[in-house]
């Protein structure tokens, strides 16, 4: 029933968070989403979330004090992110 009613909508949504990102699939194909249906919204989501995280990266680096920080500290920045 979950599905019936939000199916499109968890489908994109979960791109957008990390853990559930890895479980919507599991539980479209426990909850018998037809497969076209979830395709297509895995496309729109992938295609929203790509480009949405992009072109926010993108515009972020004309805030000055978001580029300057992102300057200085790139070395931090990415160490961190890999830990």
């Amino acid at each position: 029933a979950f599905f019936v009613r939000f199916g499109g909508l968890a489908v994109i949504l979960a791109r957008f968070v990390p853990i559930v990102r890895t479980f919507a699939p599991v539980a479209a194909g426990v909850g018998k989403m037809d497969y076209r249906k979830y395709s297509v919204y895995n496309l729109v989501g992938a295609l929203v979330w790509g480009a949405g995280v992009t072109m926010f990266g993108y515009l972020l680096g004309y805030i000055p004090p978001v580029a300057n920080f992102v300057e200085n500290y790139i070395d931090i920045i990415l160490i961190g992110a890999v830990v």
